[in-house]
């Protein structure tokens, strides 16, 4: 990584890059809706007979194993000395009772997310490899890199910079710590269960047609945002005007965008906890409020872009609009040698990371610089990100109300939190997580 890199001085930058903040700062203007997100991704398959790292239970099954399974659950239970009778009503009664567990279970991640279970982050969190980034994280400068370009920057021209090339196999969980030990990007990983492959391979499918979704500055491919958005222009938290609406409807009902969202959530859930519990508690205040529907009910994100293939990959960018402090989770999708083509590079640290197709990075996307490398000719790929928008919280923060209203009802409160701002990305920064601490974090918010 370039020496002296200085994480902290990013977050301040990209802090003060927010949509209300023209009020406040000289020379903010009005900053335009970047809904757009990173992507990336390759394909391998997946080694069998695996625990799952989302909860999903693992399995060695082959399908036709689980059609029998799923027949032989079909069918009720003969118990002996009860009559055929009573045994239907007997089995009613347990549908019954698993219908009510499941609408609890439902409840339960709606209200609190989708939790993991203690095994799970001792596998995954406990015991991964972390990869350190050796730079500085003391401020004051951080590195200026040019706006957004829009050049297809290949694999060795990235290598002949002196970029470092990470090699991944998509499922193991590797965090990127700063030189404090600070978690600020995680390679996640994906679960290793048939259903969540299936889940990857359903996913892309529906993502194939690069003719839907609406153009953007993020890359050359088609796009659906999707999700509750506050900004500039709008009075309260609202959902995105959506072009595609049945489109957009069929992929938000989907079971295999239910799988990815869910499991995305619980992966941010399980890395950066007091974020995710930050972040929270202030969306479900927006959702009791307005009654605003939400993407996916075990999903945090609030927001989520389908970017449509065959062939994604984003040009160099930052996300301003979203949270500064916060992960965004992208998922890649597709068909293509994860050696050669759609490696997530993140400038800032210097690396280049092999982004195998099913595998989720989560990453600061408003902070860090960030792209992929163009897949090879006859490969494909799409990718699936969600993401906070910054105004959300920043809403929630000042009393439910815009900044407009915050200095109309109250001037002497709005005169603090505007004197507070140039010092807001150090909140931010409080609460990542540091990887010697990262148990306690979890113990604490449980």
């Amino acid at each position: 990584c370039p020496d002296g890199f200085d994480f902290p001085g990013l977050l301040q930058q990209s802090s003060l890059l927010d949509e209300d903040d023209a009020l406040c700062i000289p020379d903010g203007g009005a900053l335009g809706l970047d809904y757009v997100l990173s992507e990336t991704s390759p394909s391998s398959e997946p080694p069998q007979n695996s625990p799952s790292s989302s909860g999903l239970a693992a399995t060695s099954s082959s399908p036709k194993d689980l059609q029998t399974n799923r027949d032989l659950a079909s069918k009720p239970r003969r118990v002996p000395g009860v009559s055929e009778e009573q045994g239907h009503r007997v089995a009613g009664s347990q549908s019954r009772s698993n219908s009510r567990r499941a609408k609890r279970r439902a409840a339960t991640v709606a209200s609190q997310g989708h939790i993991p279970t203690s095994k799970t982050f001792q596998k995954h969190v406990l015991n991964a490899t972390a990869l350190p980034m050796e730079f500085e994280t003391q401020r004051p400068s951080a590195p200026k890199l040019p706006a957004g370009d829009k050049k297809q920057w290949t694999l060795e021209e990235l290598r002949v910079m002196g970029m470092r090339i990470v090699s991944w196999d998509g499922y193991e969980s590797k965090p990127l710590l700063d030189t404090e030990g600070r978690v600020v990007a995680v390679l996640a990983g994906q679960p290793r269960s048939l259903q969540y492959q299936q889940a990857v391979t359903e996913a892309y499918d529906l993502l194939q047609d690069g003719m839907i979704g609406t153009a953007h500055r993020r890359g050359d491919f088609s796009v659906i945002n999707c999700g509750i958005l506050h900004q500039q222009g709008t009075q309260q938290p609202v959902r995105m005007h959506e072009d595609q609406t049945k489109v957009t409807e069929e992929l938000l009902n989907a079971s295999c965008f239910k799988a990815l969202a869910g499991f995305a959530s619980s992966t941010y859930q399980m890395w950066s906890r007091r974020v995710y519990d930050y972040s929270k508690s202030r969306l479900d205040q927006i959702y009791q409020t307005y009654g605003l529907k939400r993407n996916f009910v075990n999903s945090v994100y609030p927001a989520a872009a389908f970017n449509f293939g065959p062939h994604v990959w984003t040009f160099r960018h930052r996300d301003s609009l979203n949270l500064p402090y916060g992960m965004c989770a992208v998922q890649a999708l597709g068909h293509f040698d994860a050696t050669k083509g759609g490696h997530m590079v993140l400038w800032e640290f210097g690396v280049v990371v092999e982004f195998p197709a099913g595998a989720c990075i989560l990453l600061p996307s408003a902070t860090i610089t960030h792209s992929n490398v163009p897949i090879q000719q006859g490969d494909t790929r799409a990718s699936f990100t969600q993401y906070i928008p910054g105004g959300l919280l920043r809403y929630v923060d000042n009393g439910m109300r815009t900044e407009k209203q915050f200095k109309a009802e109250d001037p002497a409160g709005y005169a603090e939190m505007c004197a507070g701002k140039p010092t807001r990305w150090e909140r931010g920064l409080a609460l990542l997580s540091h990887w010697k601490d990262i148990a306690k974090d979890w113990k604490n918010s449980s």
